[in-house]
């Protein structure tokens, strides 16, 4: 069976609500988020459902340029308790300039499959976002690739590009959800602050 579903598929296990919601033109409808888009120049993207390796139906969405080839992609990694489709906004800001933006939303996240916002292991979203990327590298190859993870998906951007590495052009890490490998102590910070501040 193909990996990819065909784009506006809507899965078997899709209750009433979530068919309704995937039968519009958005396939999350968000007053706020429409108001802050304006005339969104991005559009609606192209989305559809990805099958994680087992099984779990995977929600994803791409935005491209209108009227040229995409000369780079970022592939953006959401936060905890989010969902991908804030990053329209980003769409909207990249792809008249030539970008394209793909998002997908983690297990148990928006519009994917399973028991939400529930995370007992992150390794299988790991796997969900390397195979990800893995497709839209397919969707655009020999573009350069980039990655753009947000707090939760800052840590996911970093586990991808990790143990094996995925081969991408660079990475965009909005506070990442890290811990530093080192400790600092209060005193430390302080004697620092001035410094830091100069600049």
């Amino acid at each position: 069976p193909d990996l990819y579903n065909n784009a506006k598929h809507i899965p078997p296990f899709a209750g009433a609500g979530i068919k309704k919601i995937l039968t519009r033109n958005d396939p999350k409808d968000n007053k706020l988020l429409d108001e802050l888009r304006g005339d969104a120049p991005a559009g609606d993207g192209t989305y559809g459902f990805m099958d994680a390796d087992d099984g779990t139906k995977i929600f994803y969405e791409y935005w491209t340029p209108r009227h040229v080839h995409a000369d780079r992609v970022v592939v953006c990694y959401h936060g905890m308790a989010a969902h991908s489709r804030y990053f329209s906004i980003i769409a909207d800001a990249l792809t008249p300039r030539g970008i394209a933006v793909a998002v997908m939303d983690y297990r148990g996240h928006g519009l994917s499959e399973g028991l939400l916002g529930d995370i007992t292991d992150p390794m299988p979203i790991v796997a969900d976002a390397k195979k990800y990327l893995r497709f839209v590298r397919k969707l655009f190859p020999g573009v350069p690739l980039f990655t753009l993870g947000e707090s939760m998906g800052g840590a996911v951007s970093i586990l991808v590009n990790a143990d094996p590495p995925e081969e991408i052009s660079g990475m965009v890490l909005l506070a990442p959800a890290v811990a530093p490998a080192y400790k600092v102590t209060a005193p430390q910070l302080l004697y620092g602050l001035p410094y830091a501040l100069s600049f």
